[in-house]
């Protein structure tokens, strides 16, 4: 594959910028001809970074980005983000400057053999052949969302995080904690757990320490720490939180439970 620009336009912005403008200047310019993707009188075309930087061969991000942000302190090309913090869809158009240095009507209605001081470089894309290679955003442009779509955005968000709420009756705060951090390294392993696999972690847990919330604490701390997606017995190498009281504590609340219980009924201990 391989990538063209003009050698004239590369002498005055060096080879990346003249073979970046050249791309864009060259789907903007088949857009405004075909009436797509028009926005404020302006034809836009659009790509993620990587598919650009595969596309055309950059060396890196950086180099690109370096590329994008010099070709706009001369004026030449203009950039938009979707709103979206999903999509990282940019779209990208030239200013008339970009479109004259670019010279694209006139290059276009010449073959390659002929158009005046034309290189090719090998191991990047020409626009011939970039045909298809884009995917279609979701959206056809960024556009200001309106109310109903903040709304409806925000409840999903909402709707996301009571899925993922610690599924435990009135815990204490260092339950809480320790269920937040497990869900934070199974999202940052890009394994968030569904709303399924989240009551199955909490059976389990339940079934581990059976109403011992101190327990479940350091269950779910085990797992963060070992990057592990379920949970599991604590190992006899783990760190608890206060080691060997699990069985005391348990015990000194059920005594205290049933003097209480004694006390109530009038009786009395022997």
């Amino acid at each position: 594959m391989r990538a063209w620009y003009d050698t004239d336009v590369a002498s005055k912005i060096g080879i990346n910028c003249a073979v970046l403008l050249n791309y864009i200047a060259y789907w903007c310019y088949n857009n405004r001809n075909k009436g797509d993707h028009i926005k404020d009188g302006k034809p836009w075309m659009y790509a993620t970074i990587p598919e650009i930087v595969k596309t055309l061969g950059f060396p890196s991000y950086n180099t690109f980005r370096r590329t994008v942000q010099k070709l706009k302190e001369l004026g030449y090309i203009l950039v938009k983000q979707e709103q979206d913090s999903m999509n990282r869809t940019n779209w990208y158009t030239v200013t008339e400057d970009g479109m004259a240095l670019a010279n694209m009507a006139e290059i276009l209605e010449k073959p390659p053999s002929a158009q005046n001081g034309l290189m090719q470089q090998p191991k990047m894309g020409s626009p011939s052949a970039q045909n298809g290679l884009m995917h279609e955003p979701k959206n056809d442009f960024p556009t200001n969302n309106t109310k109903n779509d903040i709304q409806r955005k925000t409840q999903r968000k909402n709707d996301a995080r009571a899925k993922l709420a610690p599924p435990f009756d009135d815990p204490p705060k260092e339950l809480i904690d320790a269920w937040e951090g497990f869900i934070e390294m199974r999202k940052a392993k890009r394994n968030t757990p569904t709303e399924k696999a989240v009551k199955l972690i909490a059976n389990k847990l339940e079934k581990l320490a059976p109403g011992n919330d101190l327990m479940k604490v350091d269950i779910l701390n085990q797992s963060t720490e070992r990057g592990w997606q379920g949970v599991f017995p604590l190992k006899a190498d783990y760190q608890r939180t206060q080691p060997k009281t699990y069985g005391a504590q348990q015990s000194a609340a059920e005594m205290y439970e049933e003097v209480k219980a004694l006390m109530e009924n009038g009786g009395g201990i022997l």
